[in-house]
Parts: C-alpha cells; structure tokens; sequence
C-alpha cells in the first residue's frame, strides 16, 4: 500500500537552495552529489536524508513566503504522507529499494531564512510533527526519482528517544593512565598486539588501534597515572553541542561545555568531558573536516 511519492530529488553542493535531479543515488552517506555547508552540523549516517511535504511548502506559499521544493534543503520532497504519521524511528519503503528509519527532527537554521516572510524560520517548528522538516538514515541503498511511491512500513514515536538526539553512535577511544609511556606501547604493542599508530612525544600521548577502536595512553607528561580515574571512555557524536545540549536537558552533568581539542591534518576535535556516577571520566567526540572559507 502506497501512502505518498517522492515529488522532487534535491541536491546541492553545499547549503541552500537544493535543486531538482532526475534520479538521486541514495548511499548510506546520502545522495550522491549532495554536499552540506556545514558537515557535523549536518549530514552523516544518521543525518543522511532530509525530508518535507509538498503540501507544508504550498500552504506556506500560499501565506506569501518564498518558498519552493528544495528551498530549506531538504533533499526528499514528498506528496501524499500523512505527516503526523513521520516521526522518530518510523521506517519508510521508496520504491523498490531504497529504505529509511527517520532519526529525528531537524531544526532550523538562519541558512533557511530567505526563504520565509521577515525571516522566520520558526515556521518549520522542531518537534511539531505537522511542520518540521525530519532527518533519516539509510537502511536500504539505492536510486529514486520523482513519482516513486512512499510506503510507511513502521509507525514511529514521538515520544520515543531520537536517534539523533543524543548522538552517541560508538565508542570511539578509550585513554588509559600510564606511569611509562614507552613501555606501556610496547607492552599494548607487543603482548596484546594492538597496531602503534604513533607517538606523540611533546604531548606525552601514544595512539594505538584495535580493530577499529582507539587506544590512547597518556603518560606522566600528560598528567597520566597521576589523575585519580584517569581512564576514560570516548563516545563519538555527530554533532557534538546538540549531544550536550539534549544529555543536559536529561540532568546530566558535564565538567564543562564542548571546547575544541585540537586541530590537524585537516580535522577538528571538539571534546566534552563528564562523569558516570561512579567518577569515571567519560567523554563526548566529535570529529569533523575543517571548513575554511576561499
């Protein structure tokens, strides 16, 4: 059963307006040829695909603001859903291929302002089912085109946590005290068979990979095996002040708000340190390209 179509594919190579395609290759990463101004704000997995109803930009239209498909970015426009039905975690057929699980709402943003009488962009409401643009991951790759027909196979929540909210995807790092680092590596090294990926001497660190995951030992001159619960377990997150900004509003306690760590082959790490209820550190991860202006 068929609950609405894809209107219009959109894509651009950054920010806003998106423009219509004939046929967009959905990845895990997003439509190809599809680019965000702001990677980490948007984009990722689980940001992958942005969606909105036709129905929404012709009732705003119809108010006098200057919208159209595309317009505030989102790269699926649809026809025929039922919106109230689109929330968190819902799962969507595009199709014969392509499937969905939506991850949250997306909220606006001062990039999305021309296209809204006096700039408003507080008429696509976050968290009003019936106006807000909603974010998705692919869960099924594949290639649509205006007129597919949209199913809704899962009903989602809202009142469900957001996969997107939080932001914790995996653990990314963990940093280990050590009172030596050189030998610490090659113990991690040589008994246990962790790859060295390099030391670091100025900092004091050493960085080590196990399938995957990173291993960071932080000797003396780091302040290592000197910080009582000096180990710490990394979490990576996609956008790093919007995983704060929602475990605060949770009551979680943070030493201190997201501050950016280092900088480096094109890189930025922002980081934001908290602690379990046993005083064990943890940590907030955030890692994205480095976005510099020509």
């Amino acid at each position: 059963m068929n609950d609405g179509f894809v209107h219009q594919v959109n894509v651009s190579p950054g920010g806003v307006p998106k423009t219509a395609i004939a046929d967009g290759v959905v990845t895990p990463l997003g439509i190809e040829g599809d680019k965000q101004a702001k990677p980490g704000i948007h984009g990722g997995p689980y940001r992958a695909v942005c969606l909105f109803p036709l129905e929404e930009i012709e009732r705003l239209a119809a108010d006098g603001h200057p919208i159209s498909p595309g317009s505030i970015g989102e790269n699926i426009t649809t026809v025929g859903l039922d919106w109230t039905k689109v929330l968190p975690n819902a799962r969507l057929r595009i199709g014969t291929d392509v499937a969905l699980e939506i991850t949250g709402y997306a909220d606006p943003c001062q990039a999305i302002a021309g296209s809204f009488l006096r700039g408003d962009i507080n008429l696509v409401n976050v968290r009003v089912a019936s106006s807000s643009r909603v974010y998705a991951r692919v869960t099924a790759p594949g290639t649509i085109r205006a007129g597919d027909a949209i199913s809704i196979e899962s009903a989602g929540d809202a009142d469900q946590p957001q996969l997107a909210e939080a932001g914790v995807r995996t653990i990314t790092q963990v940093s280990v005290a050590v009172s030596d680092l050189n030998r610490s590596v090659a113990f991690y090294s040589e008994a246990l068979g962790a790859r060295h990926v390099r030391t670091v001497g100025e900092w004091g660190l050493a960085f080590l990979d196990v399938d995957g995951i990173g291993l960071m030992l932080e000797g003396p001159r780091h302040g290592g095996a000197v910080v009582p619960n000096a180990t710490t377990i990394c979490f990576g997150v996609e956008d790093i002040d919007g995983s704060f900004n929602a475990m605060t509003a949770r009551g979680v306690p943070f030493d201190a708000p997201p501050l950016l760590q280092y900088e480096e082959d094109g890189v930025q790490g922002g980081m934001a340190f908290l602690r379990d209820p046993d005083g064990n550190r943890l940590a907030l991860v955030c890692r994205v390209p480095v976005v510099r202006a020509d």
